[in-house]
């Protein structure tokens, strides 16, 4: 698989969107605490990159923007 420029860019940006954290917070279990939240943000998952890859494909089957995952 091969990512340009571009594609590590908007998964950074990604990574660093509130709609990442929102993602995070509404799927973890209510016995979490914030600091095991705060831990899962900073850490890089497999599911971040499959949602950040939906995202992509989202963006390209409806023509928008590269940078979607900021929003």
């Amino acid at each position: 698989m091969f990512f340009t420029e571009d594609d590590i860019v908007s998964f950074g940006n990604y990574m660093m969107s509130s709609l990442r954290e929102r993602k995070i917070r509404e799927a973890v279990e209510l016995s979490e605490d914030e600091d095991q939240i705060q831990a899962r943000l900073r850490s890089v998952s497999d599911a971040d990159l499959g949602n950040w890859a939906y995202l992509m494909n989202q963006a390209v089957a409806q023509g928008t923007a590269n940078n979607r995952s900021e929003e």
